[in-house]
């Protein structure tokens, strides 16, 4: 709590403020594998659920843990935005 206490600000709930987070390492890795070595695939092995269609339209029909909620990792964002070149879901 402290630590959001310090750094959150301007982020709605801890969550947005971790999501966030999230997005800017999986930004900042994606980069420096594509500067260093172009031919080397990237990608992430998140949990089966992006998020329940429960809590967002877009979502699945599914009630399980959600990557996006649990884990705080918007992974459709990240595909969405190109910055894997694979993912495999668990």
């Amino acid at each position: 709590a402290w630590t959001f206490r310090r750094y959150g600000e301007g982020f709605a709930s801890k969550a947005d403020w971790r999501r966030h987070n999230t997005q800017q390492l999986i930004v900042q890795v994606s980069r420096a594998i594509k500067q260093a070595k172009p031919e080397v695939e990237y990608g992430v092995s998140p949990a089966g659920v992006w998020r329940n269609r429960s809590f967002d339209p877009a979502g699945s029909d599914t009630r399980g843990a959600a990557a996006y909620d649990e884990s705080y990792a918007d992974t459709r964002k990240w595909v969405q935005q190109g910055l894997l070149d694979y993912i495999a879901p668990q």
